[in-house]
């Protein structure tokens, strides 16, 4: 404190912030009704009875809105108990690669919130719009379960995970509080020799209890989500125990032990900007590969719902770095024709081709989006009907390194003959980088 008081604090001048026009329009308008919400309240710490009414009388109003978020879901969703912790296994729509990643999701709501309907909303969200399986986890919370009954659900559920699964398909990740609690269970799964996951996404994580960080005072009240600290549901969560202890606070511990690749993302009026730049710099600074994702003017959490360019944006860089980390091209390769050739799911097909996408074929142009133009202009956007590109089978799948490729027969019309459908041998080549495809290169065998 001596030492804080013989600098010159900076003295902001008293002014309004609106909505900036660099987002879009539905995140303008959040950020605006969003500025009206009045700022929270919570019980001390140590009173454990007002905490558990506080609670009470809040659970109705949760559980109404976290209904339409559920509403609005098409995944599948197994309410099931593994290791006696209560999760919830959502697989999308269409079905999942019984051999692809697994994402162990972490929900976040300041150590209390976020359990029960919202932890299964969540789960099924992510599934719907990562295109992959999720289970989502509904650990134990204070105030009558305080650190460290969180973590150990977690890293008991990850534990018996991996008796079927490979852990090498397995990231763990979440948010705000989940995003702490997914980097503690991460270090605890290291710490006890377990075989580690494949990366970890830290999602506006709330890393340093002690909320020190510089933007817990700048982008105060400019957070319309938090608007400040969360002191008291920290000092509950880590009841007897230190905040700077590292399973508490893992912004605190030694990542020179090593820890998977890791996804951090925040925005520019997020109250945890700090966090997540602060435990950037200390997995970067410890050789770990790192990623730090900032998003102009989003608050904690993001923007709220799911129907904004930001979102499918993070979603997007979510899945990407899966199945970067995963490590698995031939499965990228074969999703993509699944979901966005066969399926004619253009709008996801940033899931698995990069924006600078180069095709050596003149006829399809360059870049995601001249891709996207072509294959609606040869393919439409009806359901996959017999014709050209309708793929029948593959015959050979090989990969070699960033290499992938296919070789498989289309029904297309003879040219000598158009009124007589042919059959074609083609190949397919693609390169993949980081978890997209980058590249192509596709031929027909006479």
């Amino acid at each position: 404190m001596a030492d804080e008081e013989r600098l010159t604090p900076v003295t902001m001048r008293a002014r309004d912030i609106a909505p900036p026009r660099t987002i879009s329009t539905q995140a303008q308008q959040m950020l605006s009704d969003g500025a009206a919400v009045p700022l929270s309240t919570y019980p001390a710490p140590d009173d454990l009875d007002g905490w558990r009414a506080f609670l009470d009388a809040g659970s109705a109003m949760r559980e109404e809105m976290a209904a339409p978020m559920l509403a609005g879901v098409t995944a599948q969703i197994e309410t099931v108990r593994i290791a006696g912790v209560l999760c919830y296994d959502c697989v999308p729509a269409g079905g999942a690669d019984p051999d692809g990643p697994v994402y162990l999701y972490i929900h976040g709501g300041a150590f209390v919130f976020g359990g029960g309907l919202f932890a299964k909303a969540l789960g099924a969200r992510g599934a719907d719009a990562l295109g992959m399986r999720v289970v989502s986890v509904d650990y134990r919370m204070p105030p009558d379960h305080p650190f460290p009954a969180a973590p150990e659900d977690i890293v008991a559920v990850y534990r018996a995970l991996i008796e079927t699964i490979d852990p090498a398909r397995i990231v763990i990740g979440g948010g705000s509080a989940g995003g702490n609690l997914a980097a503690a269970a991460t270090l605890m799964i290291r710490d006890r020799g377990l075989a580690m996951p494949a990366g970890t996404i830290l999602l506006t994580p709330e890393v340093d209890l002690t909320e020190a960080g510089d933007t817990f005072r700048t982008n105060e009240d400019l957070d319309i989500i938090l608007k400040r600290g969360l002191p008291e549901c920290n000092a509950l969560y880590a009841g007897s125990h230190a905040l700077t202890d590292p399973y508490v606070s893992p912004l605190f511990a030694d990542f020179g032990k090593g820890f998977p690749p890791t996804l951090v993302q925040s925005g520019t009026r997020d109250l945890f900007l700090s966090n997540s730049v602060l435990i950037h710099r200390k997995l970067r600074d410890a050789g770990i590969d790192a990623e730090l994702h900032v998003w102009e003017a989003m608050p904690h959490g993001g923007f709220g719902r799911d129907n904004h360019p930001e979102a499918r944006e993070i979603h997007a860089e979510v899945g990407r770095f899966i199945r970067r980390v995963t490590q698995d091209n031939k499965r990228i390769v074969l999703a993509m024709w699944h979901e966005v050739i066969n399926g004619r799911r253009y709008d996801r097909a940033s899931r698995y081709i990069a924006k600078d996408y180069i095709q050596h074929s003149p006829s399809a142009g360059q870049g995601l989006g001249a891709l996207i133009d072509f294959l609606k202009g040869e393919l439409g956007e009806e359901p996959l009907a017999p014709g050209t590109y309708e793929l029948t089978r593959f015959e050979h799948v090989i990969v070699q390194g960033d290499l992938v490729q296919l070789m498989f027969q289309r029904h297309i019309p003879d040219p000598k003959h158009p009124e007589t459908i042919i059959p074609v041998w083609w190949y397919d080549s693609y390169r993949v980088k980081d978890g997209l495809i980058v590249e192509h290169w596709d031929s027909a065998l006479e």
